[in-house]
């Protein structure tokens, strides 16, 4: 609350920085200090959405609902530099952005197909213009910014028919891209190798930021990679998605009655589609989608191609 006020109420100085939060609760865990990851990524959700406190019900506005998407509803920490991290895959492929961060719709000009040299590292996706690829040990350098792909699900585009061989990704802040492979078994690689990468590498999720209980918001989704031994770093995705599961199984047995209010029903139909897409995101992860044949070593193959993952993925 302390810091929310901070950041977004009148003051006459600065507003204390992500270094100064993160220094003001040194050993406030029972004398330990809490993970500075966590603090960060909690650091960034207050900044980038003021919460919202829960208000008597004659005082909410009859105004219209708000819009989908949320500006900065989906909080995620800055892309963390990934420097001499496993390179999953690179290859040409054409790109076509149909949404951008918080699901806003690509304006026109900027939803045409384009080529590039793409290098899946880490995490990260990094798209260079012809003739980068080949210039200097690491032609990343000269790539545009990167996307990020923690958290995010690459599945076939089955609905989109006028070119073969695209597949779908839609990332963690809910950007969705659709990619043309060279052939079919390119594009299934591709899918493979993001949804391992994303499945290998991806934090485990935080709570979402503590504000009014009347509205939905989403988990904080931290960018750096995840440093978990395999073993755990599944154990840590099933139990997050069976929560979801149960999560979803809760909202449907509790539907919003028939004369709610527009935001309380549009409140629940983004829970529900948030959810929803959780827990396939978590099947495709932990079971094995038609791509992968089981992401973890001990379900399927993909995980024992990289030797259990161990050795040079986690150092």
């Amino acid at each position: 609350m302390l810091l929310n006020t901070d950041l977004h109420g009148p003051r006459l100085g600065r507003a204390m920085s992500s270094a100064e939060f993160v220094a003001n609760l040194s050993g406030m865990m029972d004398g330990q200090d809490f993970p500075k990851e966590m603090l960060k990524a909690l650091y960034s959700s207050i900044r980038s959405e003021k919460l919202q406190w829960a208000t008597d019900e004659e005082e909410e506005e009859e105004g219209p609902t708000p819009p989908t998407p949320r500006k900065g509803s989906t909080s995620l920490v800055e892309l963390p530099r990934q420097d001499g991290a496993t390179t999953f895959r690179q290859g040409w492929l054409a790109r076509k952005v149909l949404a951008e961060a918080e699901g806003k719709k690509a304006p026109w000009g900027r939803r045409g197909w384009k080529s590039f040299h793409t290098v899946l590292r880490g995490t990260l996706l990094y798209f260079l213009k012809a003739g980068a690829a080949q210039r200097g040990p690491d032609p990343t350098t000269e790539a545009e910014e990167p996307l990020g792909v923690h958290h995010a699900l690459a599945e076939r585009a089955s609905k989109y028919t006028k070119r073969p061989h695209v597949f779908r990704l839609q990332t963690a802040d809910r950007r969705v891209l659709l990619f043309q492979a060279s052939s079919e078994e390119d594009m299934t690689a591709w899918i493979s190798r993001l949804n391992l990468a994303a499945a290998l590498l991806s934090s485990p999720p935080f709570p979402a930021a503590v504000g009014s209980q009347r509205r939905f918001a989403r988990p904080i989704l931290p960018a750096a990679p995840s440093r978990c031994p395999p073993e755990e770093q599944q154990r840590a995705h099933e139990e997050w998605m069976e929560r979801a599961e149960q999560e979803l199984l809760e909202l449907q047995r509790n539907l919003p009655e028939k004369r709610s209010r527009g935001r309380e029903l549009e409140e629940h139909r983004l829970h529900r589609e948030h959810l929803v897409y959780e827990v396939g995101r978590g099947d495709v992860w932990g079971h094995g989608g038609p791509c992968l044949g089981g992401t973890y070593g001990v379900k399927g193959a993909a995980f024992g191609a990289f030797g259990g993952a161990g050795g040079h993925l986690w150092g």
